[in-house]
């Protein structure tokens, strides 16, 4: 094939592919006149070729950008050869839509324009699907707030608790119930994964809590009907090949001021402290597999008995989780700063632990942080 040819061909091929993109283009001489527009221009700005040729592209400005922007876009297109971001224009109907768009300075050998390029795509749909699901994500933060509990205060025991979101939704949750006088329930959880369906999954939990703590009390009866929960709200429902891998971790305490015991059952959680008066800390491992892993669970209840001051310490992962540290490195940390601060008031130890962690790491995962108080009679 000898050059006449081959630039023939090659001359076919570009103009099948100017008139295939989803892209609009424009292409204007050195005097931003247009001389050319493709298909899609048309569809995005809906001015036929010959209604565009020989004017300048400012025939679809919105009106939207002031003179001061306009004027930053050339300075970039003339110092750098080019200008991308977000532009708000006009179509023929006079509606107004978003657009990215690149505009880019074509050369000669001697550095002197020859025209202008410009590709621009219609994000109007994709810039409004963005928009409502930033306030869904929104609304949904707030219900997470909402659905957590109000702290407990009274002679025999205290409960506080820190909910600190990253970027992104997640399935973090805590809560506590009085179950009477003497008894309290109180669970932390964390719903493997981020996003929508995390949240949607911790709420859907977190509405059956109340009546099944009250109702059911021990560790062992809470845990295997969470689990029961798990299966029949997420599980049996699966469509055929589709896995959810929806599942959580969880730390339950049954708490009992006027026996001085606790009873827990740790469902595949990062391990909490508990720690007296005297420095001695108490790791609560005792428990089962995570919630939603398998249909049937055994449950280990771990029990241990306080005479003395005592916190118990909850957290979800994001709380101990530092790049390039091992896991027992930050909960020894832990410990050591949870008995250096035990003496403070119970919000402000939770308050101080909070800020000393998320001061040595960028937050990447949710954190929920709770500290129960439990004062001997």
């Amino acid at each position: 094939m000898d050059n006449s040819n081959l630039d023939s061909v090659l001359e076919r091929i570009a103009v099948r592919v100017v008139n295939d993109l989803i892209e609009g283009l424009i292409i204007t001489d050195r005097d931003m006149n247009i001389i050319m527009v493709n298909p899609a221009f048309t569809r995005i700005t809906g001015y036929e070729s010959h209604e565009v040729m020989g004017k300048n592209p400012n025939l679809l400005s919105s009106g939207r950008h002031d003179s001061l922007f306009y004027r930053s876009m050339w300075d970039s297109i003339v110092h750098k050869g080019c200008w991308r971001g977000e532009i708000w224009n006009r179509d023929k109907n006079g509606k107004i839509y978003l657009q990215y768009i690149t505009i880019t300075a074509m050369l000669d050998t001697d550095g002197n324009v020859m025209n202008y390029v410009a590709v621009l795509i219609d994000i109007t749909e994709s810039r409004r699907v963005e928009e409502k699901l930033k306030k869904e994500i929104w609304l949904a933060r707030q219900v997470q707030r909402v659905m957590l509990s109000e702290p407990i205060e009274n002679k025999y025991i205290r409960i506080n608790g820190i909910y600190r979101p990253s970027e992104d939704l997640g399935g973090d949750m805590y809560c506590w119930y009085r179950i009477d006088e003497h008894r309290y329930g109180v669970i932390i959880i964390d719903v493997a994964g981020h996003g929508v369906s995390a949240s949607l999954v911790s709420s859907s939990i977190r509405s059956l809590l109340r009546g099944m703590i009250v109702r059911l009390q021990t560790p062992t009866l809470v845990m295997q009907e969470l689990n029961e929960q798990m299966f029949r709200l997420f599980k049996e429902k699966e469509p055929e090949g589709l896995y959810s891998g929806f599942y959580f971790t969880a730390i339950y305490l049954l708490i009992d001021t006027n026996r001085q015991m606790v009873w827990y059952a740790n469902a595949g959680h990062t391990p909490g402290r508990a720690i007296n008066d005297e420095g001695e800390v108490y790791i609560l491992d005792q428990g089962c597999v995570p919630i939603g892993m398998v249909p049937d669970i055994q449950v280990e209840e771990g029990l241990f008995s306080y005479t003395s001051s005592t916190k118990i310490v909850l957290f979800t992962d994001g709380f101990v989780e530092k790049p390039g540290t091992f896991l027992s490195e930050s909960l020894a940390d832990l410990d050591e700063r949870m008995k250096r601060h035990y003496f403070l008031d119970n919000q402000l130890f939770v308050e101080c632990l909070l800020n000393e962690q998320v001061a040595q790491i960028e937050l990447e995962d949710d954190i929920s942080l709770v500290s129960v108080q439990l004062f001997s009679a």
